[in-house]
C-alpha cells in the first residue's frame, strides 16, 4: 500500500529531520533519527506535561503554557542534540480532522481539485478554507477515486511552529499520530486491515479495505474514564461493522498501538471480542511508533 507516499500543500511535506517531536495534552515526547536509534536510549527524551500546558483542539491555539514546552525543547536538544534545526511535528491527534471525500469527476485539474477540496472541507467543518492548513492525498478505490484531507485551523499550526522558531528550530513537516501510524505501514502486504491507534487522550480507527482507505475516525478519550477498554471495544466493533456492511468484508487484521497503562490486556479483549489477529506495532517501542512514522 502506498497512498501516503505523496502529500500536497505544506502540510506535510518532508525534509530530512534532525528530530522528530511529539506534543499531546498529556506528555512531550523527542526523537533523534539515525542508525539504530529506535534501540538506542538515548536517542529519546519524553516528560509528562502538567495538566492544563496544552488542550488538543483543531481550530483555536493549543498552547496554553508555552514556557513550559519551552523548557522541554531545551532539555530535549540539550540530551539528543540533534545535527540541524530543520524538525517534524507530530501534533495532538485531535488538532486535526481527517476527511475522506468522493471525487465525482476523476478528471479534474489540479486547480479545480483543490477548488473542490476547499469547497469540501468549507462545507465538512463550516470553517472558510482561509483560516485552515491542509493536506491532501488522492487514492483509488473499488467505489471511485477519493481524496483524504487532513487540515487544522491555521493559527493552531502557527501557535506550535513559532514556539519552535523561538529555539532557532525550523518545522518543515506537520503531522498527527494516526498518520505517521499509516506512514509505518507503507509496503504491508495485508489488503484488509483495521489501524487501531489508542492513546492517553484518543482513539483513531482507520479502515483499509482493497488498499484503500475506507473509514477514518478520530475520537476523543481520557484513561481515567469508567469504562474506557468498554469504550474501545465498542467503537473498534463499529467499525468493524461499518466496514462489513460497506464492503462485505471483515478486515483481515488490525494493527494496533497502545499507549494506554494496560495494553496487555487491550490486546487481548480486542482479539477476544472480534476473532482477529492482533498486530501491535512496535509493541517494545509503542510510544516510539508515531515519531518514528513522522520521520
Amino acid at each position: 500500500m502506498s497512498i501516503f507516499t505523496r502529500w500536497y500543500n505544506s502540510f506535510f511535506e518532508p525534509p530530512a529531520s534532525a528530530a522528530v517531536f511529539q506534543l499531546s495534552p498529556s506528555f512531550f515526547a523527542c526523537f533523534r533519527p539515525g542508525p539504530d536509534s529506535v534501540e538506542k536510549e538515548e536517542s529519546y527524551f519524553q516528560a509528562s506535561l502538567p495538566a492544563g500546558t496544552l488542550e488538543a483542539n483543531w481550530l483555536q491555539p493549543n498552547v496554553k503554557e508555552p514556557e513550559i514546552i519551552e523548557e522541554f525543547i531545551d532539555q530535549a536538544i540539550a540530551r539528543l542534540k540533534p545535527e540541524g534545526n530543520s524538525i517534524s511535528l507530530v501534533l495532538p491527534e485531535m488538532s486535526a480532522r481527517a476527511l475522506i471525500f468522493s471525487i465525482e469527476n476523476g478528471s479534474l485539474s489540479g486547480t479545480e481539485l483543490t477548488k473542490f477540496i476547499e469547497w469540501r472541507l468549507e462545507k465538512a467543518l463550516a470553517q472558510p478554507p482561509s483560516g485552515l492548513r491542509y493536506s491532501y492525498q488522492t487514492f483509488s478505490s473499488p467505489a471511485g477515486k477519493k481524496v483524504l484531507a487532513v487540515c487544522s485551523g491555521l493559527e493552531v499550526i502557527k501557535d506550535y511552529e513559532e514556539i519552535f522558531h523561538r529555539k532557532k528550530l525550523l518545522a518543515g513537516k506537520v503531522t498527527i499520530p494516526s498518520v505517521s501510524l499509516m506512514n509505518l505501514l507503507n509496503g504491508e502486504k495485508t489488503i484488509d486491515f483495521l489501524l487501531v491507534d489508542a492513546d492517553y487522550d484518543y482513539l483513531s480507527l482507520v479502515g483499509i479495505v482493497e488498499q484503500s482507505l475506507s473509514i477514518y475516525r478520530q475520537k476523543p478519550i481520557w484513561p481515567q474514564m469508567t469504562g474506557l477498554e468498554n469504550q474501545i471495544l465498542t467503537e473498534v466493533a463499529n467499525t468493524i461493522q461499518f466496514v462489513e456492511d460497506k464492503h462485505r468484508k471483515k478486515p483481515g487484521v488490525i494493527y494496533l498501538r497502545s499507549g494506554l497503562p494496560d495494553s496487555e490486556a487491550l490486546v487481548r479483549a480486542i482479539g477476544q471480542t472480534t476473532g482477529l489477529k492482533i498486530i501491535e506495532l512496535y509493541p517494545e517501542y509503542s510510544r516510539l511508533a508515531p515519531l518514528i512514522g513522522g520521520q
